[in-house]
C-alpha cells in the first residue's frame, strides 16, 4: 500500500471508480450469491411436490374402490398421471441435484471474488478528499451509496434468507451494458487511487509500472487498461466468456432448467386443496406419455371430472379430519386390499386353468406320454427323450385373455413398468381399476372393516 501512495498523485490514471458503475457490479454478484439458495430450495422443492403427488395418488387409489366407479378410466390415467409427474421429481434429484450443488458452490465462489474486489477498493480511502478508490456523490462512496456493503469496512451483504428465484446474472450484466456510457467511465479527477494505475509512473503495482498485462479484478469484471479509463466487462447479450463468471453463468441456466418443477403439475397439485371453490382446467395427456398404457390419441381429463375428483378427495380429507394417522390407516388398508386381491385374482384364475385343463385338456397328459420321437408335436414337448405336456406357462388361455406383461421382468424394470410392482422377488401385475367382481368386493370388504 505505501508504494500506491508514493507517487500516485502525479499520475494521469490513478482514479476512483463511480459508485454507479460498482453498483452495477454488485446486481450482477448479488444474483450470483443466489445460486447455491436456489439449488438447495428447488431440490427440496422436488422433493416436497413427488410426496404429495404420490399422496394424491395414494387418495385417489382409496376413493376408487368399491362402488365409487364413476369415471374410473379418467381416475386410472389421473393416477398414473400422478405417478409419472412424482417420477420425474425424482429423476431431476437423481440425474441432477449432485452436479447442481456443485456448480452452485462454483457460482458462491466466483461471487467471493467480486466481493473482495469490492471489498478492497471501498477500504482504499483516507476518510476526507485527498484519496479514495470509489467515487461517490461528494469524496469516498459512503456505505450507504454501495449496495452490496453492510458497514463502512466494506463487509460484503450475504443474500437474503428467504426463498431465492432462479439466478439471472446476464440480464444484469446486460443492463449494465446499455447503461450510460459515462457511468462506466473513472471519475474525471486523477491521483486519488493507486489501485487502477497503468502508466509508468514510478509507483503503483510495480517499480515503473511496467506491467506485461492488465491487472483482473473481481475475476475479469474489471481491469486497469494503459488509458485514462478502467475497462469493466460489458455485454448486451449478458455473455460473461471474457471472464471468469462464464464458469458460472454458462452452466447455471441449463442446470436451472435441469432441476425444474417440472411441466404440468399446477392442476396436478389443485388437487391437494381444501378450498371447495378450486377451479381446474382440462389435463391432455398425449400419446405415449404414460408408456405402454398411454392411448393412441390424446386423452383428456376434462375440468369437469377434475372438479369431482377433488370434492371426493376433500370429502375424504375432512371425514379424516386431515389427521395424517387416520389418512395413512385407510391408504394402508387398500395396499393391504389390493395385495389380498392380487393374490385372490392369482388363486381364482388357478382354478379357471385348472377347470380348464380338466374339461378340455383331460387326456393331454395321457396322450403325451404315449408319444414317441418326432410324433411329441402340439402341446407336447420332448425333454431328455421323455414326451411330456407343455407348461401351462408356454400356452395361452383358451379364453384367449393376453399373457401378463409383468412375468419374467427383472425388479429394475419391472419397478418402470405401468402396471407392475415388484412383490416376493417376482414381478406381478399390479394395475390401477379392478374390474371383476371378485377384486371389488375383496377390496370393499377390507375397506369397510376398516371403517366400522
Amino acid at each position: 500500500m505505501l508504494l500506491h501512495n508514493q507517487e500516485h498523485t502525479t499520475s494521469a490514471d490513478a482514479k476512483a471508480l463511480k459508485a454507479e458503475a460498482v453498483n452495477h457490479i454488485c446486481a450482477i454478484n448479488m444474483e450470483m450469491k443466489k445460486a447455491p439458495g436456489h439449488v438447495g430450495q428447488q431440490i427440496k422443492t422436488l422433493a416436497q411436490l413427488a410426496d404429495k403427488l404420490l399422496t394424491l395418488r395414494k387418495q385417489l387409489l382409496t376413493i376408487s374402490v368399491g362402488t365409487n366407479t364413476t369415471n374410473y378410466k379418467e381416475k386410472a390415467m389421473l393416477e398414473q398421471y400422478l405417478r409419472k409427474k412424482a417420477d420425474e421429481a425424482i429423476s431431476a434429484i437423481s440425474a441432477a441435484g449432485a452436479k447442481a450443488v456443485s456448480e452452485a458452490a462454483n457460482c458462491a465462489w466466483i461471487a467471493g471474488r467480486i466481493d473482495e474486489f469490492i471489498y478492497v477498493f471501498h477500504q482504499v480511502n483516507t476518510g476526507d478528499s485527498n484519496g479514495y478508490c470509489i467515487k461517490g456523490a461528494s469524496n469516498a462512496a459512503t456505505k450507504t451509496e454501495i449496495t452490496c456493503i453492510d458497514d463502512n469496512t466494506g463487509k460484503p451483504t450475504p443474500p437474503a434468507a428467504t426463498e431465492q428465484q432462479a439466478p439471472k446474472p446476464r440480464e444484469k450484466l446486460k443492463d449494465f451494458s446499455t447503461a450510460a456510457a459515462s457511468i462506466r467511465q473513472a471519475d474525471t479527477n486523477d491521483g486519488k487511487c493507486g489501485l487502477t494505475m497503468h502508466d509508468s509512473t514510478d509507483g503503483g503495482y510495480t517499480n515503473n509500472q511496467l506491467m506485461a498485462n492488465a491487472i483482473q479484478w473481481g475475476g475479469g469484471v474489471f481491469s486497469t487498461g494503459g488509458g485514462a479509463n478502467p475497462t469493466y466487462h460489458t455485454s448486451a447479450t449478458g455473455d460473461f466468456s471474457a471472464t471468469e463468471l462464464a464458469l458460472c453463468t454458462d452452466k447455471l441456466k441449463t442446470l436451472t432448467a435441469q432441476i425444474a418443477t417440472p411441466a404440468q403439475t399446477e392442476e396436478l397439485l389443485k388437487l391437494a386443496t381444501d378450498v371447495e371453490s378450486t377451479t381446474f382446467n382440462k389435463i391432455t395427456i398425449k400419446p405415449g406419455e404414460l408408456g405402454a398404457n398411454t392411448p393412441k390419441s390424446d386423452f383428456i381429463i376434462e375440468a369437469s371430472i377434475l372438479k369431482g375428483v377433488h370434492a371426493d378427495l376433500r370429502n375424504f380429507r375432512t371425514a379424516n379430519n386431515n389427521e395424517e394417522k387416520k389418512i395413512n390407516q385407510h391408504l394402508n388398508a387398500v395396499e393391504t386390499a389390493l395385495k389380498l386381491n392380487a393374490t385372490a385374482s392369482n388363486l381364482e384364475c388357478s382354478v379357471k386353468t385348472r377347470e380348464a385343463a380338466s374339461t378340455d385338456k383331460g387326456t393331454q397328459t395321457f396322450d403325451c406320454k404315449n408319444k414317441q420321437g418326432s410324433n411329441c408335436t402340439g402341446d407336447c414337448v420332448l425333454e431328455d427323450g421323455v414326451c411330456k405336456s407343455k407348461k401351462k406357462e408356454e400356452n395361452k388361455e383358451k379364453d384367449g385373455k393376453a399373457a401378463s406383461t409383468c412375468a419374467g421382468k427383472d425388479e429394475k424394470t419391472c419397478g418402470t413398468t405401468q402396471g407392475c410392482k415388484w412383490e416376493n422377488n417376482a414381478c406381478k401385475d399390479f394395475g390401477f381399476i379392478i374390474n371383476n367382481k371378485f377384486a371389488l368386493s375383496v377390496v370393499s370388504d377390507a375397506f369397510v372393516a376398516l371403517l366400522f
